[in-house]
């Protein structure tokens, strides 16, 4: 018996152990790769988009507007220059930043936007400023392992809206 609780223990122990060398890996490959992204591709004339991180982020150029469809994790800015690069923009040329959630892998580019408006869903807007903590459990782990962006919303969406750009 007394035997069979020590193998019992050494594999209770060593399951644990590579549980948490899982854990280690993912937060090291999460924090080193966010500033990483995909090649910029062309959707359409004037749309173009780039993925970081598994984030999708879209930008389109209408007329002297430049929109942004939300914002990945790279809080540096390098995927949303490489995005902007591409339509011949700069950030200071951003007219609008689109998010559509809170959660904290589609927001880090928005306050990099410096005279953009920011809209989002009124649900999520307290989310986004990390005034609540984020939703579900899943979302709220991960954000810990990332540097926090606070994204102050300009114009919050309630309900259905359009929007015209040309």
């Amino acid at each position: 018996m007394r035997q069979m609780n020590k193998i019992l223990k050494r594999i209770v122990l060593s399951v644990l152990g590579l549980a948490i060398m899982a854990v280690v890996a993912v937060s090291l490959f999460l924090r080193l790769s966010r500033h990483q992204f995909d090649l910029v591709e062309s959707v359409q004339d004037g749309v173009v988009q780039v993925r970081n991180q598994g984030t999708y982020i879209y930008a389109a150029k209408c007329d002297d507007k430049i929109l942004i469809i939300d914002g990945g994790v790279d809080e540096g800015g390098s995927a949303l220059d490489a995005l902007l690069g591409k339509l011949g923009a700069t950030r200071d040329q951003v007219t609008d930043v689109f998010l559509t959630h809170g959660h904290f892998d589609h927001i880090a580019l928005a306050p990099l936007c410096k005279n953009a408006r920011i809209h989002i869903g009124i649900a999520d807007t307290a989310m986004a400023a990390n005034a609540l903590p984020q939703e579900p459990r899943a979302a709220r782990w991960l954000s810990r392992l990332l540097p926090k962006t606070e994204v102050a919303t300009t114009d919050p969406i309630v309900g259905r809206a359009q929007f015209s750009f040309g």
